[in-house]
């Protein structure tokens, strides 16, 4: 085993010792398309990284999920409640555009999702290949009505089913994205966003 891994076994419980892990394969990814590495040793085969225990997961209680709603950040507060209200993936809520909610109907077309590899981000779809629609309560429809008024959603570019650079390219216009106009990264957004959040509730 890889030396450091047993450290971190050692010190850390093993989700956020491969939250670690994640964040060092990512920059040792970013060397080897620089040319500074020729390949990443946390990917060795002999390296076996520390296992998450699996937990017994419970739906939160409506007013669990309302605290954490009410203390996610205001531009980012609309994941949430589509993310509960609707059961969309968070590779997916973070991808939503506009053009997928129809108010009439009561729906949301869940067209695609955002993926990361190799520290790159692509379109992709849906998990399993399927597009799909999913009911929206009037609740998520006036909460989305009011987001899309308090902030326009904005263009995003990227590769479309890979993250390689002579892939297609595909542009949507997202709800959600970051204060620069960025598609949201799950692990910024989980440190940053939701982690705090978290703790507030």
């Amino acid at each position: 085993m890889w030396p450091g891994i047993a450290t971190l076994e050692a010190e850390y419980a093993p989700r956020y010792a491969r939250q670690i892990l994640t964040t060092l394969s990512n920059i040792l990814e970013m060397a080897i398309d620089d040319k500074r590495l020729v390949r990443n040793p946390t990917r060795a085969k002999s390296v076996r990284w520390p296992k998450v225990p699996e937990d017994q997961w419970e739906a939160w209680p409506l007013e669990t999920a309302q605290r954490m709603r009410d203390a996610i950040k205001a531009r980012y507060r609309i994941a949430v409640a589509v993310a509960f209200g609707c059961g969309l993936r968070q590779g997916e809520v973070f991808v939503l555009s506009p053009e997928d909610v129809d108010f009439q109907r009561g729906v949301i077309r869940v067209r695609r999702q955002v993926q990361l590899l190799n520290v790159r981000l692509y379109f992709a779809l849906p998990k399993g290949g399927m597009t799909r629609i999913v009911d929206m309560p009037g609740s998520v429809a006036d909460e989305l009505a009011s987001h899309f008024l308090r902030y326009p959603a904005v263009e995003v570019e990227l590769p479309w089913s890979g993250p390689e650079p002579d892939r297609e390219k595909r542009t949507f216009p997202l709800a959600l994205t970051t204060t620069y106009g960025n598609v949201l990264r799950a692990n910024i957004f989980n440190d940053e966003v939701w982690e705090p959040a978290l703790a507030m509730r």
